[in-house]
């Protein structure tokens, strides 16, 4: 069903378009968020993986370290070699709380850590893109006509009016020269 199709099936339902459009906004939200904890399920079960791996080695060294014919003193080899073992199975156990355990404490602490690196990441890649396009503005546009190069910026890119002033604002106090090049 089109986006019109849907609006006016609302409508006939007494439903408003605002009400509509704030549906489809919680729906991309409630996506995201889903595409977010798929990402992060995957990292955390890499991981749970990854620690199996230093579980195995720890467990290959505590074998050879007890096997008999090491001419060292088999007391120290023991206490090291348990050490080497308890570390990998707490490993392991950890991470495959953190990996399979979604109604923990520890997991969602995890994940929101995860989604805040995630959100700099994408504001970082949004930022670089703005700036490429406000250079180009710059070319084109005297900077000191601020308001037309925040206007072209949201022309050309869709942002809201606060973040396209916000991002032309940073540009030119991360690029003081800009100005200075007019006199």
């Amino acid at each position: 069903m089109s986006k019109d199709e849907l609006v006016r099936a609302a409508a006939e339902l007494g439903i408003s378009p605002e009400a509509v459009e704030e549906g489809e906004r919680q729906y991309r939200e409630a996506r995201a968020e889903e595409d977010l904890k798929s990402q992060f399920r995957a990292k955390r079960r890499q991981e749970f993986l990854e620690s199996f791996k230093v579980l195995a080695a720890c467990g290959f060294i505590f074998y050879l370290m007890m096997r008999d014919g090491w001419e060292v003193n088999s007391t120290q080899h023991n206490v090291f070699a348990s050490v080497i073992l308890i570390f990998g199975v707490w490993t392991t156990l950890k991470n495959g709380f953190y990996a399979f355990a979604e109604g923990s404490h520890g997991w969602q602490k995890s994940f929101q850590e995860f989604k805040a690196t995630d959100a700099k990441r994408k504001q970082r890649a949004s930022s670089q893109a703005n700036d490429r396009v406000i250079s180009d503005i710059l070319i084109q546009t005297s900077p000191d006509r601020k308001l037309e190069v925040i206007k072209t910026l949201r022309e050309s890119t869709g942002l809201p009016l606060n973040e396209a002033k916000n991002a032309v604002d940073d540009y030119y106090r991360r690029h003081p020269e800009i100005i200075r090049q007019q006199f």
